[in-house]
């Protein structure tokens, strides 16, 4: 990895944690009904493949305009490794510091309700409607190692974009 892939890379992940962290900190102090609206969901995700399409063109451009598959994923993982990154730890510090049992608890409530809401729209039995009930209450939203876990399962499917990202901007050098 070249010195421009890291410094583009680490700089727009910047970018990408502080919008990510913006966004996450309006669902949870202003609108906790926002954390399971998909469209809302879906604008996350599209900001996120957006900002790191730019980073692989602001890249390809830094680089005389030729960027090689490994160059281009490089510059787009880097991106959403850092945001993620970033956000991770925003999160991470919110339920262990800055929330309440009792506000960990309505989050929860909201997830589990959704959670049945999809299972309802997806002609689910009650015999596992209830058992998703049992699993629910078991899961915990403010546990560490679930943040961590989910930041990495969002992170895997952000590179499966950025594994397509790549092959479309990607090009190659002629001697």
């Amino acid at each position: 990895m070249t010195t421009i892939i890291k410094k583009d890379g680490f700089l727009n992940g910047i970018i990408l944690g502080i919008l990510l962290i913006a966004l996450t900190s309006y669902i949870y102090f202003v609108d906790l009904n926002l954390l399971n609206n998909v469209w809302f969901g879906t604008f996350k995700i599209f900001i996120t493949i957006l900002i790191g399409i730019f980073s692989v063109v602001y890249t390809k451009r830094k680089l005389g305009g030729f960027i090689s598959f490994k160059e281009a994923f490089s510059s787009y993982f880097l991106t959403i490794f850092v945001g993620s990154l970033f956000l991770c730890i925003f999160i991470i510090i919110l339920f262990s510091f800055v929330f309440t049992t009792e506000k960990i608890e309505v989050i929860k409530n909201i997830q589990s309700e959704f959670n049945l809401f999809i299972m309802k729209l997806n002609y689910a039995t009650a015999a596992q409607m209830e058992e998703a009930k049992k699993l629910s209450k078991a899961l915990n939203p403010g546990d560490t190692m679930e943040i961590i876990g989910l930041s990495v399962r969002y992170l895997l499917r952000d590179c499966l974009f950025g594994l397509f990202v790549a092959l479309v901007f990607r090009n190659k050098r002629t001697l």
